[in-house]
């Protein structure tokens, strides 16, 4: 906290009122807090991140599968109806 009493004291020396020279020194001492907690969670982004990534790949992954069954799916019903058809006519 000292390099706060030494930016207060510098900020009342440039004519800043008092009142506001605190308020400046704690907004700025909570954003610096604010930035370095964000720092330190990076790595822990990261993971997330990657986790999510590999879920995402997964889905997909099932997604292609599941469209791919239904597509077949329709194709073979598609063939049968047009054999029917053909044989009817």
């Amino acid at each position: 906290m000292e390099s706060g009493i030494t930016l207060f004291h510098a900020l009342v020396t440039a004519s800043v009122p008092p009142d506001k020279a605190k308020a400046l020194v704690l907004a700025l001492k909570k954003e610096m807090g604010r930035r370095l907690e964000s720092s330190q969670d990076q790595p822990c982004l990261n993971q997330d991140l990657s986790l999510l990534k590999q879920e995402l790949l997964v889905a997909q992954q099932r997604f292609e599968e599941r469209l791919t069954l239904r597509t077949a799916a329709m194709m073979a019903t598609a063939v049968v109806v047009i054999v029917a058809l053909l044989k009817l006519l």
